[in-house]
């Protein structure tokens, strides 16, 4: 439960520093590394919009990085205007 402990920050990655834990977040996400600024996923649950992020098709798409109950991460993409 990445929430009840302080982080370790690595340049590749995020891990919570209980060996039971196990949680790991890698900080490279769809070609964009995840900067401080959106450690707020762990905080809030949801990183700032992340743009320039690619697909497996090459195509560029913009997202929030959000945190599930089970502490997966998932996408949510904004509403089209």
């Amino acid at each position: 439960m990445p929430k009840n402990h302080n982080l370790i920050i690595k340049e590749k990655i995020l891990k919570c520093p209980d060996e039971q834990c196990r949680w790991i977040l890698f900080r490279m996400i769809c070609g964009v590394q995840l900067s401080i600024d959106h450690t707020s996923l762990i905080t809030t649950g949801k990183t700032p919009l992340i743009k320039n992020m690619k697909s497996k098709k090459g195509k560029k798409f913009e997202a929030f990085l959000v945190l599930t109950d089970q502490y997966d991460t998932s996408f949510e993409f904004p509403q089209n205007k």
